[in-house]
């Protein structure tokens, strides 16, 4: 998880973080997309009905905020990223990556009943597909993803176990990669990016849940920020940064 040891004024293990979820009414016998193709916005919490099989389903999204990403040791020679070799850099570590802000989500299909049928699972620029296994009660491997032009590599885990009901994920320590197991996982081999997790302070996101309406409740004030953040623009003078915060 994101190395946020306070949240406003609390240690982390003494509270749970609020879950704020949006919940979008629609109209019935009315389609959405289902590509990934799609922009995701357009299918978050919302409902649609098979019109052949009068099949009711519905899209829960968790977007997650991490306030800010470490970034990872890249080895180099010269001005060129280089592979490890045997784990050992012979040139220079040089750490890149760090940033400020940045989001993940997992997505839960339901199509007909009250546990899930598909689980999807945003890791970077790729993406796991998970099928929910009624049976076992975990969800399994099925497909994966990958945002053309990125060099991405990852080895996906092929079960996601669940808890109570709940499926576990381990967010890497001090990114923000979602993945179905703890343990260290690579996710570009050139230069070498790995992703490590574990067994840290867990988050019952269930647990801390404000439900808004749209439409219908008051939102936070800060749901509705549309000025700029992140990290300032290079080469900005100190007037320019100042007048874009």
């Amino acid at each position: 998880m994101t190395l946020l040891h306070f949240y406003m004024g609390e240690i982390q293990r003494n509270i749970q973080f609020p879950v704020y979820a949006i919940v979008t009414h629609c109209p019935p016998y009315k389609t959405f997309p289902r590509s990934e193709k799609t922009d995701l916005w357009n299918a978050i919490n919302n409902t649609a009905y098979d019109k052949k099989e009068n099949t009711f389903y519905l899209y829960v999204s968790y977007w997650i905020f991490f306030p800010y990403n470490e970034g990872k040791e890249v080895c180099f020679l010269g001005r060129v990223p280089t592979p490890r070799i045997f784990n050992r850099c012979f040139g220079r570590l040089k750490t890149m990556g760090n940033h400020i802000g940045d989001w993940e989500h997992m997505t839960l299909s339901f199509a007909g009943k009250k546990i899930p049928d598909r689980m999807f699972l945003a890791v970077h620029d790729a993406g796991v597909y998970y099928q929910y296994d009624e049976n076992g009660r975990y969800f399994k491997f099925e497909s994966k993803v990958f945002r053309k032009g990125v060099a991405q590599v990852p080895k996906f885990p092929q079960i996601v176990r669940s808890q109570g009901g709940h499926p576990v994920l381990f967010s890497a320590y001090g990114s923000h990669g979602l993945w179905a197991s703890p343990g260290e996982h690579d996710f570009i081999r050139v230069p070498k990016l790995t992703d490590k997790n574990g067994y840290g302070i867990p988050w019952k996101t269930w647990s801390n849940l404000q439900i808004y309406h749209l439409g219908r409740s008051f939102l936070p004030e800060w749901m509705n920020f549309k000025g700029k953040w992140g990290n300032p623009k290079k080469k900005l003078s100190t007037i320019q940064k100042t007048r874009d915060m």
